[in-house]
């Protein structure tokens, strides 16, 4: 039934003949009286639904036609996005494939991109059509805490209220590698500590990635690219307490990386030396 009048002579017909409607997928007999008020509700959910989708491929068309991308008012809320096509994801998955078959990780760096990334698309109830990167401003604390945070929170949601107010839906997705798809997003760039930085608030962000129905458009999507200043710059290995920022390339050891090491009561040390000794942080300190 696709009205509110043809479902009440539907209704009136069980009625006068005595039926009850049988609902398949529920398993179970309504009464008219139920099939009434049943009927009525999802009609005019659908109809609400049409009358959605219609603003919002009004509002995909004339973003179309003025060359406008998605979200443009996301400055108000500190926060920088990126809408990306879902093929980057495949991308994305190769660079880590050739990264691991060139036999320059050590044991736990294997096992965080061969066991721990994920280049799927999660399961969502709608049907995915971009793929969104967000950065926002944190403190350091946060910095470092935001792993947990923001897998127990689904992310940031100013993130998630920018996207509702245009009518999209989003799905969190916390293990992209999420620091990776930010610089070739053109977000970020990478510090010799193989920390993202971000051009107007350092290295004290944090970093979201969603899949989303929201279309895409004039997106960026680079090579790896690293900060020029740490060419001349070796700050954060002289002053490494386990020394264990590479010299020769822009990777850290997490095995000896102190924040990546658990103290015996479970919980995770805390060490900023080589954000704090970083002169791209200077200003935010």
């Amino acid at each position: 039934m696709r009205n509110v009048k043809d479902w009440y002579i539907f209704i009136d017909a069980l009625v006068v003949n005595k039926k009850k409607l049988y609902m398949y997928l529920e398993g179970r007999f309504y009464t008219p009286d139920d099939a009434l008020l049943t009927g009525i509700k999802a009609i005019l959910a659908e109809e609400h639904s049409r009358e959605l989708s219609k603003k919002i491929n009004s509002a995909h068309r004339k973003r179309q036609k003025e060359g406008k991308g998605m979200c443009k008012e996301t400055s108000k809320y500190g926060i920088k996005l990126a809408v990306l096509p879902l093929s980057v994801l495949e991308e994305v998955k190769a660079y880590f494939q050739r990264f691991a078959a060139e036999n320059q990780l050590n044991e736990y760096q294997k096992w965080i991109v061969n066991q721990r990334y994920v280049f799927a698309l999660p399961a969502a109830n709608f049907s995915p059509q971009a793929i969104v990167v967000a950065v926002w401003k944190s403190t350091k604390e946060e910095a470092i805490a935001n792993p947990k945070i923001d897998r127990n929170l689904g992310g940031n949601s100013d993130v998630r209220r920018i996207f509702a107010n245009e009518g999209f839906a989003l799905k969190y997705e916390h293990w992209w590698p999420q620091k990776h798809m930010a610089v070739r997003a053109g977000l970020c760039e990478y510090g010799r500590n193989s920390i993202a930085y971000c051009a107007d608030w350092g290295s004290f962000i944090r970093i979201g990635t969603y899949v989303t129905d929201a279309p895409f458009d004039n997106y960026t999507w680079r090579d790896v690219v690293s900060m020029d200043a740490c060419a001349a710059c070796s700050k954060c290995i002289e002053n490494c307490p386990t020394k264990a920022i590479s010299p020769d390339k822009f990777l850290i050891n997490p095995e000896i990386c102190l924040p990546g090491m658990k103290t015996d009561d479970g919980s995770h040390n805390e060490c900023y030396v080589c954000q704090d000794i970083c002169p791209a942080n200077a200003v935010w300190l």
